[in-house]
């Protein structure tokens, strides 16, 4: 489970394993997640949904029950196509056109989808 909840959490990413773990270490946010999920595990990779379907199979979660956090929009495709309800962080670059028809909740940044969450409880 995260750490402070009884919510199981994942990462999804087509970084490289090593990689991800990597980074999560060093950004302290390795102690989080439940499990890691990377694209060498899938045969497709996004926008195909395989990497948020196996994601949410490996925390015997239903898809449609879980929050996708994508900045990417072939991630918000994958998310969306996975059928979990996706919030676009957008890092570098903006949502085109295209996936904002898929109407993810877009949000600035993860403190505002905290707090609208927070608010939602």
């Amino acid at each position: 489970m995260a750490e402070g909840s009884s919510i199981p959490a994942a990462v999804a990413t087509s970084t490289n394993k090593d990689v991800a773990e990597i980074k999560l270490r060093l950004a302290g946010l390795d102690q989080y997640f439940d499990h890691i999920t990377t694209g060498c595990e899938v045969s497709h990779g996004k926008p195909h949904p395989e990497i948020y379907l196996l994601a949410a199979s490996r925390l015997g979660v239903d898809p449609k029950l879980c929050l996708a956090f994508e900045d990417s929009n072939n991630g918000v495709r994958s998310a969306i196509a996975a059928s979990m309800q996706t919030y676009q962080i957008p890092d570098l670059v903006e949502p085109c056109a295209e996936v904002k028809a898929l109407k993810p909740i877009i949000r600035r940044s993860l403190l505002d989808v905290l707090s609208e969450l927070k608010q939602n409880q």
